[in-house]
């Protein structure tokens, strides 16, 4: 039977502990996600003013809401724009990882649409496939805006913390902690939704694939390492 972990001494990151000092207020900033793609451009454009985090400061950015043509700006996403880099980096560092970084990473238009699909290829089943996963990920991303911030200052406190993750992209691919705080986070918002059974299905599918067991109704902080 699957029980709450009421304690989290360590995070989920090798040799990192969770400083509780820290916190990150999901009222204080609005996260630039790209909806759904078009190709018209459009001449009026709102600014919305969000927190890059750089460690030990937090700095003020502000950028489009809606970016022209209805693709994402890196510029307005540090985060992304990084892991993107590091992995055109990889690449060219080592062609036979090309096919994986297109796939994971470079062919995705946002961090968040980038993250679904690693998450849907992970906890897929023959009964529930990536596809469906994938738009359940995508979809709970988009309109969370917590999940977006935690999602980007978890990736920036591994780099940070971490002596052992020199890059982002090494922690969004290969740290299956990251993964499962990411997957937890979503079951939480679920079973928050009323949505009880998909949340365990997801928790059980964690438990099977990286050997983590977390309750979903067990709700973590913004910024876990």
């Amino acid at each position: 039977m699957s029980r709450a972990v009421s304690r989290f001494p360590f995070s989920a990151y090798s040799g990192c502990y969770r400083r509780r000092d820290d916190r990150i207020s999901s009222s204080s900033v609005t996260c630039c996600l790209a909806g759904p793609h078009n190709n018209t451009s459009s001449s009026t454009s709102s600014s919305t003013s969000v927190l890059v985090f750089n460690q030990p400061t937090i700095q003020t950015t502000t950028f489009p809401d809606h970016p022209p043509g209805g693709d994402t700006d890196e510029d307005a996403d540090p985060v992304w724009s990084e892991i993107r880099n590091e992995a055109t980096r990889d690449t060219i560092e080592e062609p036979i990882l090309h096919s994986l970084y297109e796939s994971s990473i470079l062919s995705h238009p946002c961090l968040e649409s980038s993250l679904a699909s690693l998450m849907s290829s992970k906890l897929s089943t023959s009964l529930l496939p990536a596809g469906v996963l994938f738009d359940l990920f995508l979809t709970t991303f988009r309109e969370n805006t917590s999940l977006r911030i935690s999602t980007r200052a978890d990736l920036t406190a591994a780099r940070d913390r971490d002596p052992a993750c020199s890059k982002m992209v090494h922690c969004f691919l290969y740290y299956k902690g990251f993964l499962v705080l990411q997957s937890h986070r979503v079951a939480n918002k679920l079973w928050m939704d009323g949505r009880r059974s998909l949340a365990f299905f997801i928790q059980s599918r964690v438990s099977e694939v990286f050997a983590v067991d977390i309750h979903p109704g067990r709700e973590l902080g913004p910024v876990f390492c």
